[in-house]
């Protein structure tokens, strides 16, 4: 158990329940979880149309409802609630109010002033499995024996638990899931809405290699990643909650090394050999196309035959404190012919130069890579297909001086022999 101590956690957010909204006693005090909500007979919830966009961990949502005032002219105290689960802060401290990035609520004519909650002092006391609500509220004017449509809108981040351990630089990412409970707005008119839709929209989500695990209620149907639910006179007293649980991991991990990558200003770099542009090749093959984050570009070696021999060598200036991975994306990227065509690496060696012994490698290791098909590649999120030469972890270890990679053996091309990397990924600690 000794090799797997947790040093610290990378994320984590409370589950989060989002809820439609609901006319509420305007006497109480607006504040986190002094709001009771109240039932108005008179005002008919006729229309609801949700549509979700999914955006990595985030949720945007939008919602159009469409009330039809059956009395004479009120203004509604409205309350729209948000379950807020103590979870890891009950052990750890206090949240910060960033769970939701934007949140507005708008009618006819414009945007309507909120009141916001407050949820930095709301845990105090609060268990790990024990939740508060907090409200955004607002008056909304019913004209009599009128119409009335009232939009919210809101980005909000979904409920995930990451955690990061000292033995590898990579977090252990979680589901995301989205709630939004139904229930509130039973307390318009009857309780039954004429016309509902519920649109969830997965494009992104799935443009960046997401998997859908679970959704709920049943009964969406897919419309080209737009995942769709409609019913008529439908019950609000015994609606189920909208959930979606989706893994990200791949599109997390692509953001996680972007924040964890040296910054290329921090590096001075070097290699053996360069392909030469003429008029068959034609681009930059310098090794500094390696940290352009650009997978259409890569260095490529420039002596006859494969390439076995040839190096590409990095030191890192002071303000680098230490290196904690190291992994390339393999091959010409740029497309599938040029990938298929150039000659990739099998095995390669790392030699790794720092403390006191600056002048020889304190670490020299053979790795060999396994062959990876093109196809394999999401260019939207190119972590799952970087090969990790070192993954150090998170651990205060001496400061890297250098690094030094070596061809060895490649996977040879189906028209050239020049070996290729598009991008070499240093991730570490720097100032």
């Amino acid at each position: 158990m000794k090799n797997f101590i947790m040093i610290c956690l990378l994320l984590i957010f409370p589950a989060i329940l989002f809820a439609n909204g609901s006319p509420i006693n305007s006497s109480e005090i607006y504040s986190t979880g002094n709001i009771e909500m109240v039932v108005k007979k008179n005002i008919s919830l006729e229309e609801e149309f949700i549509f979700v966009e999914f955006e990595g961990d985030y949720a945007i949502v939008h919602i159009k409802y469409k009330f039809w005032n059956h009395g004479q002219k009120e203004t509604v105290t409205y309350g729209f609630p948000i379950d807020v689960f103590a979870g890891f802060f009950a052990m750890h401290g206090k949240p910060k109010d960033n769970f939701i990035v934007y949140f507005e609520i708008k009618d006819e004519n414009g945007q309507l002033p909120v009141i916001q909650p407050h949820l930095s002092n709301a845990f105090d006391g609060i268990k790990y499995n024990e939740s508060i609500r907090a409200w955004y509220v607002t008056d909304i004017l019913f004209e009599a024996q009128k119409s009335k449509t009232v939009e919210v809108n809101y980005k909000i981040k979904c409920h995930l638990d990451d955690w990061v351990y000292t033995k590898s630089f990579r977090p252990l990412f979680s589901n995301r899931t989205f709630t939004y409970t139904l229930k509130p707005s039973k307390n318009w008119g009857n309780g039954i809405v004429k016309n509902f839709v519920v649109k969830l929209d997965l494009r992104k989500l799935l443009g960046e290699d997401g998997i859908i695990k679970e959704i709920h209620p049943h009964g969406f149907k897919n419309q080209d990643g737009i995942l769709a639910w409609e019913a008529t006179n439908f019950n609000l007293k015994e609606a189920a909650d909208i959930k979606l649980i989706y893994d990200n991991s791949a599109a997390a991990l692509s953001r996680y090394i972007a924040e964890k990558r040296i910054p290329v200003q921090y590096l001075k770099y070097s290699a053996s050999s360069v392909l030469k542009t003429d008029a068959i090749n034609k681009y930059n093959y310098n090794p500094e196309t390696l940290f352009d984050n650009d997978l259409s570009t890569a260095w490529v070696e420039g002596v006859f035959g494969n390439g076995e021999g040839e190096w590409v060598e990095i030191e890192f200036m002071e303000n680098v404190r230490n290196v904690v991975g190291i992994g390339i994306i393999n091959g010409y990227t740029k497309r599938e012919a040029i990938y298929n065509a150039n000659s990739r690496i099998k095995k390669i060696q790392l030699e790794v130069y720092g403390g006191e012994r600056s002048m020889q490698p304190y670490k020299r290791t053979i790795i060999e890579l396994k062959q990876k098909q093109f196809n394999e590649l999401n260019k939207n999120v190119g972590a799952p297909f970087i090969d990790w030469l070192a993954d150090i972890g998170n651990l205060p270890y001496g400061r890297t001086n250098k690094i030094k990679l070596t061809i060895l053996e490649v996977y040879p091309g189906t028209k050239y022999e020049d070996t290729c990397i598009s991008e070499l990924y240093l991730l570490g600690w720097y100032r």
